[in-house]
């Protein structure tokens, strides 16, 4: 039997109805990189991630090889972080780390660390926490991409298009460390 037929067999035709013919265990190589921001673009500075994707793309200067993915949500980034197709994720959202309003951070995750990054004033402004889905992938032991949040403390999350001015400064200085870090 060949393995495409091992692993697209139903589980009746197997000898082991559990065993996938070793497909389980195949782990394609990690290739690319992925900048995914969450947020709402109608409740204003949450709307910061998908403000800074657009600026990188249009600055011309992203290495081949990245996908970008505007997210409402973490929740749909899910697959990308534990489908192994990614060996770096960024993560770009409006997150309160009760700071001045334009004030940014990198945060840097690894498997081992992923549950410790935030503790409850390092919070995504989403129902489904970032967080949440880290813990999870660790109890799971899910080997992770290394993965990159770049957060921005909003000043307004009301219902409106516009950033407010002191987001709209972080942006560009929020594109440089971006563009870095892909160099690395």
């Amino acid at each position: 039997m060949s393995d495409l037929q091992a692993c697209t067999g139903s589980p009746d035709t197997l000898s082991d109805p559990g065993d996938l013919g070793g497909c389980q265990n195949r782990t394609p190589p990690r290739d690319g990189k992925l900048i995914a921001a969450f947020g709402n673009s109608l409740r204003a500075d949450d709307g910061v991630g998908g403000n800074i994707l657009d600026r990188l793309e249009m600055c011309g200067e992203l290495p081949e090889n990245i996908q970008l993915q505007w997210n409402a949500s973490p929740a749909n980034i899910v697959d990308a972080i534990i489908s192994k197709k990614y060996e770096k994720v960024i993560i770009v959202d409006a997150v309160f780390f009760n700071t001045n309003p334009g004030d940014w951070k990198r945060f840097i995750l690894n498997g081992k660390t992923a549950p410790t990054i935030c503790q409850n004033t390092h919070r995504s402004i989403h129902s489904m926490d970032l967080v949440e889905i880290l813990e999870l992938c660790s109890a799971l032991n899910i080997e992770l991409p290394e993965i990159s949040i770049y957060g921005v403390q909003p000043k307004e999350v009301n219902f409106s298009k516009k950033l407010s001015v002191s987001v709209q400064k972080s942006i560009p200085d929020v594109c440089i460390a971006i563009l870095e870090d892909l160099r690395k």
